[in-house]
């Protein structure tokens, strides 16, 4: 966990706005992407602001699911009950999507077993 994303496995990230700044949390790389038009959508994890911090950061959308919305399987557990997956993206519209898309993936959520999306994302 850290809200800069200066320690990277392959080099520092840096905020598209102001290359002397940085672009926040662990997911600051997904906001810096979406920043550079570099893709419409990517995925962050969040345990304590590591979607949101980012976005703000970046001039993004980041949105923290409901828990249990998304799956879970893969990401490495900092606090189990708060870690989630979820979008970053350019625009406020996009993430409505991007959850109706990826939650009806049933894939394995470690203490929740497989759940169905919400009405609003069937």
């Amino acid at each position: 966990m850290g809200s800069t994303t200066e320690n990277s496995a392959f080099r520092v990230t840096r905020n598209p706005w102001d290359r002397r700044r940085v672009p926040g949390g662990s997911s600051g790389g997904s906001a810096a992407a979406v920043a550079q038009h570099q893709c419409i959508v990517a995925l962050g994890s969040d345990t304590g602001g590591s979607i949101r911090q980012p976005a703000s950061f970046c001039g993004v959308v980041g949105l923290k699911p409901t828990f249990g919305l998304l799956s879970r399987h893969g990401l490495m557990s900092y606090a189990s009950s708060f870690d989630c997956i979820g979008p970053v993206t350019s625009s406020v519209e996009v993430p409505f999507f991007s959850l109706t898309s990826f939650s009806h993936f049933k894939f394995r959520i470690a203490n929740l077993g497989c759940r169905m999306p919400p009405s609003c994302c069937r």
